[in-house]
């Protein structure tokens, strides 16, 4: 029988993390990505898992994340099956930054620079909205996310993977977020869209937290 994964989460557990460029002007404008171009690369992929990597070079978080997580998972899957796609977050909206110099502290990391591209957006929570809105999940969405790193996973019909989260001391009060590598006890399902229902993750609220903004996600 599988076991619950029982995570006690106190406070916020990741700050956004943001890094001032040198002001040049050498990026490639197919390397600057957007809501539309997101959509273009997953929308009419249906033979592929994705996985969207929203990360930074200069964020410790996204350090230890790659380092713990991600590249040990990237490894190991198929890429006939998966196509990854890593987004970089925050640079800004104009073209202000060394684009070579931030690429190869990028490959430091981790990130396929072949697949990587810089987000328009700032990683708040509105602009993981935004994505969510383009693809499908069994559930509404409640959206905690903000700031990197973060990856969203998408199966070949493009649903979005999803993880049932139950309060620690009010355990009929559940909710959906994204489901991430690190959640997965054992092997990735073929599919998002069954859910499994003996994974769940237990979690302690905290007081006087703002409202969280639910996304419904067709």
């Amino acid at each position: 029988m599988k076991k619950s994964l029982i995570i006690l989460l106190i406070g916020a557990c990741m700050a956004s993390c943001t890094h001032t460029y040198k002001q040049t002007y050498n990026v490639p404008p197919s390397k600057y990505i957007g809501l539309e171009q997101i959509g273009d690369l997953c929308l009419p992929d249906t033979t592929h898992k994705k996985a969207l990597v929203f990360c930074s070079p200069y964020c410790h978080g996204s350090e230890l994340r790659f380092k713990e997580v991600y590249n040990p998972v990237l490894d190991t899957l198929d890429t006939n099956l998966w196509r990854f796609y890593f987004i970089i977050v925050p640079v800004g909206s104009e073209d202000t930054l060394d684009y070579n110099k931030l690429m190869q502290d990028c490959s430091q990391l981790g990130v396929d620079t072949n697949r990587a591209y810089i987000w328009r957006q700032q990683g708040y929570r509105e602009d993981y909205n935004l994505v969510f809105s383009l693809f499908h999940s069994t559930h509404p969405l409640e959206n905690t996310i903000g700031g990197v790193p973060h990856a969203i996973l998408l199966d070949e019909k493009n649903y979005i993977a999803n993880l049932r989260e139950c309060d620690f001391d009010k355990r009929d009060s559940c909710w959906y977020v994204p489901r991430e590598f690190g959640h997965f006890d054992g092997e990735i399902p073929d599919d998002f869209q069954t859910e499994d229902t003996a994974q769940f993750m237990l979690v302690r609220t905290t007081v006087g937290t703002p409202p969280i903004k639910v996304v419904e996600v067709e």
